[in-house]
């Protein structure tokens, strides 16, 4: 039974490892002041995307392009 913990263990960290680390960006609030965060924290602020400062995730990339470009459309599969 451990060695089957062990495997899930390992595929789940295999996954999280492929998934991608969430992007850190930099985005400009709309009093005009700069703020770090979160893609969540971009959009809940209803702020202007500037730059990623570190992260790949692709998921991230997407919603950021959805939310500054409404008609952008992409699937990732």
């Amino acid at each position: 039974m451990n060695e089957i913990k062990t495997r899930l263990r390992r595929i789940a960290d295999y996954i999280d490892r492929k998934r991608g680390k969430r992007l850190t960006i930099l985005f400009r609030t709309s009093n005009g002041g700069e703020q770090t965060g979160t893609v969540d924290d971009l959009i809940a602020a209803k702020g202007t995307f500037v730059r990623v400062l570190c992260g790949n995730s692709m998921e991230d990339l997407d919603r950021i392009l959805q939310y500054e470009i409404p008609e952008y459309f992409c699937v990732i599969d």
